[in-house]
């Protein structure tokens, strides 16, 4: 009797245990898929980003017309712009990613 009671305890904690580990592991999972989100636009950004930059320095290069400087003021805008969003996006993603591996700490 005493030995039934003692392997059903250490069956009952090792399921405990096991219990705790996977709901560890899908907490981390589930911040890293966060990050994962957090970074699927970050290309995007950057694409305009660059694109702005470049038609923005076609602009300053090349002999445009002075009505023609306003867009250059507004290229540099959208370039600023869409690198302030990729950088937010950079913080959100290293947030996502610290917790994960504190969680699994």
């Amino acid at each position: 009797v005493w030995q039934e009671q003692s392997g059903k305890g250490t069956v009952a904690l090792a399921k405990q245990k096991v219990a705790k580990t996977k709901q560890t592991i899908s907490k981390a999972e589930s911040l890293l898929g966060r990050s994962t989100l957090s970074s699927s636009a970050m290309p995007t950004y950057l694409a305009v980003a660059t694109a702005a930059t470049t038609a923005s320095v076609i602009f300053f290069m090349e002999a445009t017309p002075t009505r023609l400087w306003w867009v250059n003021a507004v290229l540099l805008g959208i370039t600023v712009g869409a690198t302030m969003l990729a950088a937010r996006r950079q913080r959100r993603l290293e947030f996502y990613i610290k917790q994960a591996s504190k969680t699994v700490e």
